[in-house]
């Protein structure tokens, strides 16, 4: 008898870790209407990812860099999606490149935390890939890979931790207008790793648009759901980011003239970059993590300092902010 409740009891604990869920609510584009959104996750305490296309910011129907400041003070995720939101493989590999690559420079530059990329259109190949890893991305979304009511049908129904690909990372088809709230429940009841792909949030705006009310509903589903967790995609796929820090000068201290910046790392680091006030100072390749902050041309008064750490695989970690006034 002991042996046939184990039996059962192995078989419902079987059951209930095969139904475990993390979902990561993700929006494309940056656009401004995805602004609505933030209230609703902060309201339930959830956190989303938001890809960006750099060269699109504080264009009109888009996100500013003061917004997505905003996001990720929030705890929002924000991070890459190309410069010009191309067809990655409908173009040269140098091109390529600099779409991936210099669309993470900009983000980093501007203090945003790109660790996860987003192939526009789901559009990648191995080659392509390659780049994104080698400009230090650490993941890799298409769209599509799992069995939707839209398109591949057969596919797998869900994405593992860790995924099989983490450069092709898999998900439903993007969230569409036509999509009813209840086969996204029915997508997060699959267990594993569910990526949600969103874009526009309003009424029938777009093919590709969620309304308000549908995600409202949608995040008080999840609330319900004991057992789903969500989870932004850098929290799925770098638990671990670098350490950083502002080390001198202190917090709330004070001073005038030629200001060090020192900053704070462990482990193996191949960039840090150095903020006041948002701004990005310069940036240092190698140790001394240092930066002389001429504040001449600098109003006196309160100002805020931040260093943002690159690890040697691309990983990218934000001090918190210290307090400086410049007498």
């Amino acid at each position: 008898m002991r042996f046939v409740l184990a039996v059962m009891f192995g078989m419902l604990a079987f059951v209930g870790a095969a139904h475990a869920t993390v979902v990561s609510l993700e929006f494309d584009d940056g656009t401004s209407d995805q602004r609505a959104i933030v209230p609703l996750l902060d309201a339930h305490g959830y956190k989303a990812t938001f890809f960006v296309n750099s060269g699109r910011v504080g264009k009109t129907g888009h996100m500013s860099w003061g917004t997505l400041a905003d996001l990720q003070a929030d705890g929002q995720e924000v991070t890459g999606h190309t410069i010009d939101h191309v067809h990655l493989t409908q173009v040269s590999l140098d091109t390529a490149r600099t779409e991936i690559c210099d669309d993470r420079s900009r983000l980093l530059a501007h203090g945003v935390l790109a660790n996860a990329f987003a192939y526009p259109f789901g559009d990648h190949d191995s080659a392509i890939e390659q780049l994104v890893a080698g400009c230090g991305y650490t993941s890799g979304r298409i769209v599509s890979g799992l069995d939707s009511i839209v398109a591949c049908h057969g596919c797998p129904l869900t994405e593992t931790i860790p995924p099989k690909d983490p450069y092709a990372t898999r998900t439903p088809d993007s969230v569409r207008e036509t999509t009813t709230l209840d086969q996204l429940e029915t997508f997060v009841g699959r267990g594993g790793w569910i990526q949600l792909v969103m874009h526009h949030i309003c009424d029938g705006c777009d093919t590709y648009s969620v309304s308000k009310a549908t995600l409202s509903a949608l995040l008080d589903y999840l609330a319900t759901q004991p057992s789903v967790t969500v989870r932004t995609v850098a929290q799925v796929m770098d638990p671990d980011t670098p350490y950083a820090r502002v080390a001198a000068p202190a917090d709330g201290a004070s001073g005038s003239g030629t200001v060090t910046i020192t900053a704070g790392t462990s482990g193996a680091v191949r960039r840090v970059r150095f903020f006041a006030d948002g701004k990005q100072l310069g940036t240092r390749t190698s140790s001394p993590w240092r930066w002389k902050w001429n504040t001449s041309t600098v109003a006196p008064g309160a100002h805020t300092l931040r260093v943002l750490v690159e690890a040697a695989n691309g990983n990218a970690g934000l001090s918190p902010e210290t307090s400086f006034t410049l007498n």
